[in-house]
């Protein structure tokens, strides 16, 4: 084997240091050539330098990515995603810049090693699904530097990580019929009836709570259309039901408006012992998710 032909069969790996790609070389060199020290030594030489010059073009090419300005454009490209959705893509990866300086790493330089170590920490802290969560987001947003950037990036550390298990919610996690209706009267006698109504909605028909952000309403067929999790869903509504949502500008409504002021009240209700759980938005659809029923 020729001195080319071994230094053309070994690549640069781009989210390598320049000492670990020198050390993985010329490691590689000496399995090849393990009888001939001279030509392992101008091999490895005339490589180094080629390394050098390479890491430091991959190295520039980093350092003119703003991390913060990528963050951003991420979160355009999830153009169909809702606001709360958006705010906690950008919550996630900035908290998690702050765990990279606390630690002296660098976003642009990370390991697979490096991602162990934050996922070890993130399962002592978090529960399962809020690992996932962030683990998730960091994934998409590495494949998204990824994309934008072919020749600097090559391998996504967040990819195929070992994620730990979600237990089974249990049953008492599905609003009873009884609680349904304790916080229905609460709402109506508060006088918010507009919250009576999204609440009576997202357990009639299963929907999430973002769901009026970007919904649109066909006065003359009684359909409508949304987007929620990035899924196009639509679906009919009765008369009254269209009427109601105009009466209170639920149309083009962000959750974050109103979804907090609900589960407060809806705490408040529990803590008084009118409820027998203390339930979330997300638990008053938990029967459709039960039966299999999607959006």
């Amino acid at each position: 084997m020729q001195n080319k032909e071994i230094a053309q069969d070994w690549t640069l790996n781009p989210d390598n240091t320049l000492a670990q790609n020198i050390l993985d070389f010329s490691g590689y060199v000496y399995n090849q050539l393990p009888t001939n020290p001279t030509l392992q030594n101008q091999i490895v030489k005339g490589a180094v330098f080629k390394m050098s010059v390479d890491q430091s073009i991959l190295d520039t090419k980093k350092s003119l990515i703003d991390i913060a300005s990528e963050i951003d454009m991420f979160v355009i490209v999830k153009n169909r995603r809702s606001f709360k959705t958006k705010t906690t893509y950008k919550h996630i990866l900035h908290k998690f810049l702050d765990y990279l300086n606390d630690k002296s790493l660098d976003f642009l330089y990370l390991t697979i090693g490096d991602v162990d170590t934050w996922l070890n920490y993130q399962n002592s802290i978090h529960s399962p699904r809020t690992v996932r969560n962030n683990l998730a987001t960091l994934s998409s947003f590495y494949q998204h530097l990824m994309t934008r950037n072919p020749d600097t990036f090559s391998v996504n550390p967040f990819y195929k990580r070992d994620l730990p298990r979600i237990r089974n919610k249990h049953k008492h996690d599905q609003l009873t019929n009884s609680d349904l209706e304790t916080i229905l009267g609460y709402f109506r006698e508060i006088d918010r009836h507009d919250m009576a109504l999204v609440i009576t909605l997202l357990d009639k028909y299963g929907w999430r709570s973002g769901i009026f952000e970007d919904m649109t309403i066909n006065t003359t067929t009684k359909t409508f259309s949304s987007v929620t999790k990035n899924h196009d869903i639509h679906g009919k509504l009765t008369q009254d039901e269209i009427a109601v949502i105009f009466k209170h500008n639920l149309l083009g409504s962000k959750q974050n408006k109103w979804a907090d002021m609900m589960i407060r009240h809806m705490k408040i209700l529990h803590s008084r012992g009118l409820l027998s759980n203390k339930p979330s938005l997300h638990d008053i659809r938990r029967k459709y998710i039960k039966q299999g029923v999607k959006e």
